[in-house]
């Protein structure tokens, strides 16, 4: 991924709580004029398409999930978006959910959550999209770490789930189910997991140079992804202080690279330059 040049550190406690989605595993729905909805959740149901999003049953830990379902003829496919209640001194680290179902051959399903300030710029981003075979029927857990992309003060935590593309007639079918967003308590504790974590990072000709606190030899995790959020190199290694990516088939701009060991992780910005 692309980044700015030695910005600011960003370290990740996973020792979380969580924000409060509500009604995240949607045990809860409520019925007005014909159309059934889950209590909490924006949908794309309406009175010309009422039946994008529906109950499931069984859910992945309790008696409902939430199912999404695609074009169909319809307007729009199904999608769902919450705001959630977040503190002003809270850092969003992952979201959180279990998923099944089938996607039609040109359908996506888009799974994304937005930390943003109280003049609605965007502090920080998580998400995916599935296409084809990534989603099956059977549950499967997926999470998805928050990418610090801006500064300003937490006042508003958007998810949401969707489907996008196809065609009429979609035989897309998805199911949701238990839905949460992991926070770190506060900036401080945010801040303490990783402390000086990752020392230094910058490029040197089509090579970036990664300094780190890592523990010798336990099992290290490097990820790169772009502004979007997409993963574009992954390395997996045994710790040591020093170490070499070479990014020269990557194109030039900011990304992001997170490292992760055990219980440890920080993310740096950094602009790459071909």
């Amino acid at each position: 991924m692309k980044r700015i040049l030695l910005t600011m550190l960003i370290a990740v406690n996973f020792v979380a709580a969580s924000a409060q989605v509500s009604n995240g595993g949607f045990e809860n729905w409520t019925t007005s004029s014909g159309i059934s909805n889950p209590n909490g959740w924006i949908t794309s149901n309406s009175t010309a398409s009422p039946g994008l999003v529906t109950a499931s049953t069984p859910g992945h830990s309790g008696t409902k999930a939430c199912r999404l379902l695609g074009l169909g003829g319809a307007a729009l496919p199904g999608g769902i978006l919450q705001d959630v209640n977040i503190s002003s001194t809270a850092i969003a680290t992952d979201l959180t959910y279990w998923v099944k179902g089938s996607l039609g051959a040109t359908d996506s399903l888009f799974a994304l959550a937005y930390v943003l300030a109280a003049d609605s710029s965007l502090i920080s981003i998580a998400g995916t999209y599935f296409t084809g075979s990534e989603i099956t029927s059977n549950w499967q857990q997926q999470s998805n770490t928050f990418l610090t992309i801006g500064t300003g003060t937490p006042a508003i935590l958007e998810v949401s789930f969707f489907l996008l593309g196809g065609s009429v007639g979609s035989t897309s079918q998805i199911d949701l189910d238990d839905v949460s967003i992991s926070v770190a308590a506060s900036v401080a504790d945010y801040a303490s997991a990783a402390g000086d974590f990752i020392q230094n990072l910058y490029q040197s000709g089509t090579d970036l140079i990664l300094n780190t606190n890592a523990s010798y030899g336990e099992m290290m995790n490097i990820n790169v992804r772009n502004l979007a959020g997409q993963l574009v190199m992954n390395r997996q290694m045994a710790g040591s202080s020093r170490e070499t990516l070479n990014v020269a088939e990557l194109p030039s701009g900011i990304y992001l690279v997170e490292v992760r060991q055990g219980s440890k992780a920080a993310m740096r910005k950094i602009l790459i330059g071909q």
